[in-house]
């Protein structure tokens, strides 16, 4: 933490506690045996992964522009150059990766973005919503929100509220 605060600024003031409840409470819902199912193969480096994505979005998550300086890009430069063990494909940014429960790996939220189909005979164009890799993303962790209040596991990220 320390050096995220030296190296790094948060648009709203955070506490240092309330990070680490966010990351324990996302690590609480993603550390299941529905992801990693028991006797899986590399576990350790399944786990290192989930943890990885935790830390990203517990610490880098609730950061933004501040003062001129984009503060996600930041902190994704100092990540991959810290967390080394963890490959990110390309020179993407860490929030453009979720942990894909298939194979374990990092893959990138493009890849899940549905398609949309327009038919303008049946819709307006004001009836639709078109998904972005943001919206997917948020809408994944809206998705692990309603499971854990569905579980009664602890609910995250906090900074989503």
């Amino acid at each position: 933490m320390k050096a995220i605060r030296r190296e790094m600024d948060y648009l709203v003031p955070t506490l240092d506690f309330s990070l680490t409840q966010n990351l324990c409470a996302m690590l609480s819902n993603l550390l299941t045996l529905d992801n990693i199912p028991k006797g899986t193969p590399d576990d350790k480096k399944i786990v290192e992964t989930y943890f990885a994505f935790a830390v990203i979005w517990a610490f880098g998550g609730p950061m933004s522009t501040k003062d001129g300086v984009d503060q996600r890009k930041k902190f994704s430069n100092w990540f991959k150059t810290k967390w080394t063990s963890i490959k990110f494909p390309g020179k993407n940014s860490v929030f453009d990766f979720f942990v894909d429960k298939t194979t374990y790996k990092l893959a990138p939220w493009s890849q899940i973005v549905p398609e949309v189909t327009f038919d303008s005979l049946s819709q307006t164009m004001g009836s639709l919503t078109i998904p972005t890799t943001e919206t997917v993303a948020v809408l994944s962790f809206m998705d692990q929100l309603v499971e854990a209040k569905k579980t009664g596991s602890s609910c995250w990220p906090c900074w989503l509220r």
